[in-house]
């Protein structure tokens, strides 16, 4: 498989979204943390036990080489995580009434694209890759219960025969008369 080390404001914007999921959960963004997750990222908490996004960076930033290195050997690896102010790359908003926004989608697509990167040999058994799997996980649920097509399917729990989908009408295309030879 192959693996890239994602650009520095990529996994910073990851880091951001991260840090306010992991202090502020359920009230800002609509769903939970995952708890391994939380627990793989312990030792990136400020000294008043707060989630920091420039330590989550780092963290995600020396994963994601890892996986890179034990892909493609040790000459392949960055020898230093390059200096990025996290702040200035924030992809998330709050969300209080916990609606679906277009900042989910740009967030999954980041999200899916570190999985992939992540999901080598010399990585895929550690608990940050679980927990970033599991982020993705309920993120993607997220985005799929908000959506339009979810509310409008029928009877949430139980099979409905007698629903159709509602669907455009076809329009008729009259072929042209083709000309005789």
């Amino acid at each position: 498989m192959s693996c890239l080390v994602m650009e520095p404001e990529s996994i910073a914007a990851l880091s951001e979204f991260i840090a306010s999921l992991l202090n502020f959960g359920l009230n800002h963004h609509g769903f939970e943390a995952p708890y391994d997750l939380g627990k793989a990222l312990i030792g990136c908490r400020d000294p008043y036990c707060f989630f920091d996004p420039q330590k989550i960076y780092e963290r995600l930033y020396m994963h994601n080489t890892a996986a890179h290195i034990g892909n493609y050997g040790p000459d392949a690896g960055a020898e230093h995580v390059p200096q990025v102010k996290t702040g200035d790359y924030q992809i998330h908003q709050i969300n209080y009434q916990h609606e679906l926004a277009p900042w989910h989608f740009r967030l999954a697509k980041l999200l899916h694209c570190y999985n992939y990167q992540i999901a080598e040999d010399a990585t895929i058994k550690h608990p940050l890759t679980a927990g970033m799997r599991e982020l993705e996980h309920r993120l993607n649920s997220f985005i799929v219960v908000k959506s339009p097509e979810y509310e409008a399917a029928p009877n949430w729990g139980r099979f409905d025969y007698m629903y159709e989908e509602k669907r455009e009408p076809e329009i008729a295309v009259e072929a042209e008369d083709e000309p005789e030879l």
